[in-house]
């Protein structure tokens, strides 16, 4: 029970320090260059409304993956306002742009669609796979049985659909 508390004050005390560090990081980056501070948070909005919302039992995978993609979009159009050298006037020229909005936005949406199919994808080939293996399993139990008999089958094995007896002859001379 000690221990518990000892790793629960533990995981309380690092994430207190993210924080922080989280807290010092935005702050230097809003003092080096607002205009990018502002640019940032606006970008990365579906990021904070997924931390925000999301519940979910793999929620630090899941932020990392739209966050990654979500950073994808936006850190172009940094460099593009920080290469300027015009401040906000970069930054609201990128604002004031819908298509900057379509990539920002729609890469976190990207994100977010991996997220979806991801685990569809893989489900699917591993049934693929699994389906392989039965078929090549089936083979070889039928190649067994043919050299060996059934009897080494065993009593249910005859009423498998796969049983040498079982399967239909071909009639066509």
């Amino acid at each position: 029970m000690a221990a518990k508390r000892q790793r629960a004050a533990a995981g309380a005390s690092n994430n207190s320090f993210k924080w922080i560090g989280i807290s010092l990081g935005l702050g230097a980056f809003l003092f080096v260059s607002p205009a990018m501070a502002a640019l940032t948070v606006v970008g990365l909005a579906p990021t904070l409304a997924a931390w925000l919302v999301d519940q979910h039992r793999f929620r630090s995978l899941r932020l990392s993956t739209i966050f990654t993609f979500n950073a994808t979009g936006v850190v172009p159009y940094l460099v593009t306002v920080w290469g300027s050298g015009k401040g906000f006037s970069a930054a609201l020229g990128t604002l004031s742009d819908i298509y900057s909005w379509l990539v920002m936005y729609g890469t976190a949406a990207l994100g977010l669609a991996a997220l979806w199919l991801g685990p569809q994808i893989a489900s699917t080939i591993r049934q693929m796979m699994a389906g392989d293996r039965a078929r090549r399993l089936g083979k070889v139990r039928r190649q067994m049985i043919g050299e060996w008999g059934g009897e080494i089958a065993g009593e249910g094995a005859k009423d498998l659909p796969d049983f040498p007896e079982n399967e239909p002859k071909n009639t066509q001379a």
